[in-house]
């Protein structure tokens, strides 16, 4: 990750950045006779705009895949929702500047726990704009992110190791809570409902495409007497070994048409189609490990699930659905990808609280919500600003995206940190010193 290449430079006959004008720490142009208030004010107009360009087309689509149709009523909700959005990024981008400018002139220095007031202060403040039912979807996505960018802070000092497949081992113990819940507390996984029970299906009502992919089964494996099906304690009206079978085609092709879509889209948005407008057809060990993925997650759990049954003679053993989400979730060493395995941990921990909440183990905390985004946008603001190698890149980013590029608000952030580490003695990896 680099700092975007912004022409931002550090003053050869400036102090020591401790002892930085907030013109040079906070306001990208090292301009010392800017404004902290006005900067502040033309701030929140460019992430408006920035952030506008980025929500506009994702609640379009969103809203359009679940209406299926435009109507001036969806339009206004979407134009609402999205100068709602809007509006919390750059409220959280001018106040986090104004804070850190005022904190600056009352110590007369620039230390790293100004980051801490002025990230959490701004944070606080500005996810009350966003409506109640965002505010939890924010707040995970956002805890995954601190989650990551904390271990690697822990991991840079020295305090922690790395663990060979550790992060395997994590999406397996999560996804196993995950199975257990869409089998039998479907109730505690909020939003996730839909997706587990178009990835992992339903026995009592088949899921997408499944018709379609039992045709073909047919046609391939007649369906006969076998004693997996002799107990009757299964609701499919396969047999079991069959059931699996179109288990596993229907998501493995799935999982292969989304990669494909995905690198058909990058494809136009990269340009790189207009030299070879079949690119995205070439078959991919990515794309072929990421089907492989997919299939074995959705189809694992139903085959094990159905295997228990078969050896137990008991038909809702939830010792069963949690071992089957554990065994089918060590599928994704085919898959590595952090993204993917912080998010699904997340949700399964926003899962096992709600399921906690439920049988009275623990108690809901006021504001929790935004309480945990405040402090997990904390933590990620300090590393943008000290320690923004420990971010996750893709959200780098997008910080840089939505605040105006390589010349935007943060984009200096990685000059004035490297020498605000030096100062502190902050450790460092040696590729960035």
């Amino acid at each position: 990750m680099g700092n975007g290449g912004n022409k931002y430079s550090v003053p050869a006959d400036s102090l020591p950045a401790k002892y930085w004008p907030c013109s040079l720490t906070v306001h990208p142009n090292g301009d010392i006779n800017q404004s902290c208030a006005g900067y502040s004010f033309r701030g929140w107009f460019k992430v408006f705009y920035c952030a506008s360009k980025i929500y506009g087309p994702l609640f379009f689509i969103s809203s359009l895949i679940h209406k299926r149709r435009i109507t001036p009523e969806s339009l206004y909700k979407v134009l609402l929702s999205v100068c709602r959005s809007s509006s919390f990024l750059a409220t959280f981008a001018s106040g986090y500047t104004i804070l850190n400018c005022a904190t600056r002139t009352i110590t007369k220095a620039n230390y790293p726990k100004q980051v801490f007031v002025a990230g959490f202060i701004s944070s606080f403040i500005s996810i009350l704009i966003e409506t109640p039912a965002r505010r939890r979807e924010l707040a995970v996505y956002v805890t995954n992110q601190a989650a990551e960018a904390l271990y690697n802070c822990l991991r840079v000092r020295g305090l922690v190791k790395p663990i060979k497949y550790g992060d395997c081992f994590l999406f397996s113990v999560m996804f196993g809570f995950l199975v257990y819940f869409h089998k039998h507390e479907q109730q505690c996984l909020g939003n996730l409902k839909d997706p587990l029970r178009i990835i992992l299906g339903n026995e009592h009502q088949p899921s997408w495409g499944y018709q379609k992919f039992r045709s073909f089964v047919e046609a391939v494996y007649p369906s006969g007497k076998e004693l997996v099906t002799e107990n009757k304690l299964c609701d499919h009206s396969d047999t079991c070994k069959r059931y699996f079978l179109i288990c596993l085609l229907r998501c493995f092709t799935s999982a292969y048409i989304i990669s494909q879509a995905v690198n058909l889209i990058s494809g136009i948005m990269s340009g790189n189609l207009r030299e070879n407008p079949f690119a995205f057809l070439t078959t991919k060990l990515l794309n072929f490990n990421f089907a492989l993925f997919g299939g074995l997650l959705g189809s694992l759990p139903n085959g094990i699930i159905c295997l228990w049954r078969h050896i137990s003679g008991r038909k809702n053993d939830r010792l069963a659905s949690y071992v089957a989400g554990f065994l089918a979730g060590l599928s994704v060493i085919f898959f590595r990808n952090t993204e993917m395995i912080m998010f699904f941990s997340a949700k399964a921990g926003e899962a096992l609280f709600t399921a906690g909440v439920n049988r009275g183990w623990l108690k809901p905390i006021p504001m929790g919500d935004v309480l945990m985004y405040s402090i997990s946008t904390t933590i990620l603001f300090y590393c943008a600003v000290i320690e923004y190698y420990n971010l996750r890149p893709s959200y780098w980013q997008f910080l840089l995206r939505v605040t105006g590029g390589k010349d935007g608000m943060v984009s200096h952030f990685p000059i004035v940190g490297r020498e605000l580490r030096r100062n502190f003695n902050i450790p460092t990896p040696v590729k960035f010193r």
